[in-house]
């Protein structure tokens, strides 16, 4: 029965200021995701429109950056966040100077035109940073637990990234792939 603590939210648009109950996020025919609020207005935009959009990818410009919320019940923007760039995978603590806590570095020429990107998969984050899937292998591997059931990732307010595993009884935590914060490296 997954009533308790289901469903999670995995991404947040506008997340300082959130939308009411009852708005809608929606990929148009155009290929633009766009929030919208209860009363309709237009709130937020991918700006994607006409660029024959299959999917979404966390890019090194940015686009779609995670950030942690302050805590798990403030959504507002926290301290910690992670970055996709032509180098690796980042996890920086968000003060004057930022400050690098976590680093997975890929080593390589970069062959691809393609935007670096990582994606969760059944038993791995798989990080395409010189390379682009499906005709090659990824650059880098962080092992995850395979999934018996739904999971879900999250940067948690701590700088922890945790993959969460659903069972009769809840949510449970199956893998802490940053653990603890580091000092910077």
């Amino acid at each position: 029965m997954p009533s308790l603590g289901f469903p999670q939210v995995v991404w947040s648009a506008n997340r300082n200021h959130p939308v009411k109950l009852g708005a809608k996020l929606k990929l148009n025919a155009a290929g633009d995701l766009i929030l919208q609020d209860a009363d309709g207005s237009k709130v937020w935009s991918t700006k994607t429109a006409g660029k024959h959009v299959a999917g979404m990818r966390i890019t090194d410009t940015g686009n779609l950056k995670l950030i942690a919320s302050v805590s798990s019940t403030n959504w507002g923007k926290g301290l910690y966040a992670v970055e996709v760039t032509n180098k690796g995978l980042f996890g920086y603590f968000q003060k004057n100077p930022r400050r690098v806590y976590y680093k997975y570095l890929v080593n390589g020429s970069d062959e691809s035109k393609e935007r670096s990107y990582v994606r969760f998969l059944n038993g791995s984050l798989s990080l395409f940073i010189h390379s682009a899937e499906p005709s090659r292998r990824p650059d880098g591997v962080i092992r995850v637990p395979r999934a018996s059931s739904a999971q879900y990732m999250k940067l948690m307010p701590n700088g922890h990234l945790k993959v969460f595993e659903w069972e009769y009884t809840g949510w449970r935590v199956v893998a802490d792939l940053f653990g603890p914060p580091r000092r910077s490296l």
